[in-house]
C-alpha cells in the first residue's frame, strides 16, 4: 500500500525511513524468569518487551523483514542500570550492522 502511494506522488519507496519503537525492554539476565526480569524493572508505564538478546534480536529480525529500516529502543531504569544497553550494543546491533 504504501509502495502505491509513493508512486501516485512520485517519491521513491526507498527514500522513506520506516521506523518504529520498541519501549521499556527488559532484558534477561542468566537463570532470571521473564517474571522477575519484568519486576526487576520497575517500569511505571509496563514493558514492551522481556526476553533474551537472542529473542530481541529475532525480534528485530522480523521487524526488519516487514520492511523497518530504523529501530527506536529504550530501556527502564537506565539512569541506574546500563548493563541492558553494553548488552544491546555488543550482542544484538551486531546482527544489523549496515555496510
Amino acid at each position: 500500500m504504501l509502495e502505491e502511494h509513493c508512486q501516485a506522488v512520485n517519491r521513491p519507496y526507498d527514500s522513506i525511513i520506516r521506523s518504529t519503537s520498541l519501549e521499556d525492554i527488559v532484558l534477561l539476565r542468566p537463570g532470571e524468569t521473564e517474571e522477575g526480569a519484568t519486576s526487576r524493572a520497575n517500569s511505571a508505564t509496563g514493558v514492551g518487551f522481556a526476553g533474551t538478546t537472542e529473542e530481541l534480536g529475532d525480534y528485530i529480525q522480523t521487524l526488519v523483514d516487514a520492511g523497518v529500516t530504523y529501530v527506536i529502543v529504550s530501556f527502564p531504569r537506565i539512569a541506574y542500570d546500563q548493563e541492558p544497553v553494553y548488552r544491546f550494543a555488543e550482542e544484538v546491533i551486531p546482527r544489523f550492522s549496515v555496510g
